[in-house]
């Protein structure tokens, strides 16, 4: 069995040598097909019964059904705290109160497991987080979905981070990396992660180098003294952050053994500058009394339909991204039901579609889109759109409201969302003296 030592980049001094006082994440080499997966989760071997025991005694702590010991305030640190018990049959874990800062908690307040749901599942997912496996096995394992044992995982390495700074404790926590074999190319000069090379004749294991797909025994690896050095070439961390990211880019990559050769922190994510859809204010507008007219607004219904080829438009040619304006896209070569191609943002790290934060994300609107354009103008109530299209009162009022909130976004000086009159109320009639 060969067992691997991962290092991270920060643990490199000048000189190129290790520091021998970093904790140390060991892997074993023999862990990579789909059987020895498999193996590395079902086998109790692959455990790490230390690891294990701590986290499960340090679990039980936060989520024990007894009030005392009373912890102190995650909010202001103060100690003026009485137990609260909250109403309700879900409420499991003891509440507490601060006087001094007048606000409720429990002691998952704080911490990294605050507001992370199925935790009656964590006791199962525990003793994984030691094992040599991928995420989607635990998740068979655990019952959980991929993002949930993500967020987990995260949250642990987090808190194990919390209370043991050295970082000792966290090095033995394995789920959800890949390490290879540390060493340099006699041939190239390659120095970073060597991929399996599978066996030779007498059944030695061999490893392959990335660059020149020269092949060496890892034997002779061990022998140079190369062997005790791995390079963590895959870390479900980094995703997880990348999702924290998405809606808190304020987030800090946590600081734990990490690879060699692979860039040490998330790239900077673009936040999510750009207005929804749904957070658009309509004005409140009211009509001058007068007969009902169901006169197209020729205007109005070019620049509509202009932006409807637009965003129905099936060129493959990247587009701005919606979310955070950014020009760093790509086309994503995925079929989608709706037919329409999409794209994948490189700064917030976000797909979607050029249908995407307008009206015609869903397919009867876009169905509809054309000819719904053309009775924006109308002088009318929603019932007599609702009766042309065939479809329902509250849908044309949806769909009003959303138009409107899409013309605003196109045309921010309201220029264009002024035109609509379909279902906008007339002025209260003048009450006679």
């Amino acid at each position: 069995m060969a067992h691997l030592i991962g290092k991270r980049r920060s643990d490199r001094n000048k000189g190129g040598a290790l520091d021998n006082d970093a904790p140390e994440r060991h892997f074993d080499l023999t862990i990579g097909g789909e059987a020895c997966l498999s193996r590395a989760i079902d086998d109790e071997a692959a455990e790490d019964p230390v690891l294990t025991d701590y986290l499960s005694r340090a679990w039980l702590e936060l989520t024990s059904s007894s009030p005392t010991p009373v912890p102190r305030c995650p909010h202001c640190d103060g100690l003026r705290v009485r137990s609260r018990q909250f109403g309700g049959p879900k409420k499991q874990l003891p509440g507490y109160f601060c006087h001094a800062c007048r606000r409720s908690f429990n002691r998952l307040t704080g911490t990294p497991f605050a507001r992370l749901r199925n935790q009656a599942k964590v006791g199962g997912l525990i003793p994984l987080l030691s094992r040599q496996t991928t995420l989607t096995r635990v998740t068979e394992r655990v019952g959980m979905s991929y993002e949930g044992i993500l967020s987990w995982l995260l949250a642990f390495r987090r808190y194990v981070l919390e209370i043991d700074p050295s970082g000792a404790w966290e090095a033995r926590i394995r789920l959800g990396m890949h390490a290879l074999p540390h060493a340099q190319c006699v041939r190239c000069g390659f120095e970073g992660g060597f991929f399996s090379g599978g066996f030779d004749a007498q059944r030695r294991r061999r490893i392959r180098c990335p660059q020149c797909g020269r092949h060496r025994l890892l034997d002779v690896t061990q022998r140079e003294g190369q062997a005790l050095e791995a390079v963590v070439v895959r870390d479900s961390i980094v995703p997880a952050v990348r999702r924290r990211r998405k809606h808190h880019p304020d987030m800090a990559m946590p600081p734990v053994q990490r690879a060699a050769r692979v860039d040490d922190a998330a790239p900077n994510l673009a936040a999510r500058s750009s207005r929804k859809l749904d957070d658009v204010l309509v004005p409140m507008r009211r009509l001058p009394r007068g007969a009902v007219q169901r006169c197209e607004d020729i205007e109005l219904s070019v620049f509509l339909l202009a932006q409807i080829d637009k965003a129905l438009s099936l060129d493959p040619t990247p587009v701005s991204c919606p979310w955070c304006g950014g020009d760093r896209t790509s086309y994503h070569p995925y079929r989608r039901p709706s037919g329409l191609p999409g794209f994948r943002c490189q700064s917030c790290l976000v797909y979607f579609t050029r249908v995407s934060n307008t009206p015609l994300l869903l397919p009867r609107a876009r169905e509809h889109a054309r000819q719904f354009a053309t009775m924006l103008g109308w002088r009318e109530r929603f019932d007599a759109a609702a009766s042309e299209l065939n479809v329902g009162h509250k849908v044309v009022r949806r769909w009003v409201r959303a138009w409107r909130q899409w013309l605003i976004l196109l045309d921010p000086s309201g220029e264009m969302e002024a035109r609509v009159r379909l279902g906008v109320p007339p002025l209260p009639q003048r009450q006679k003296v």
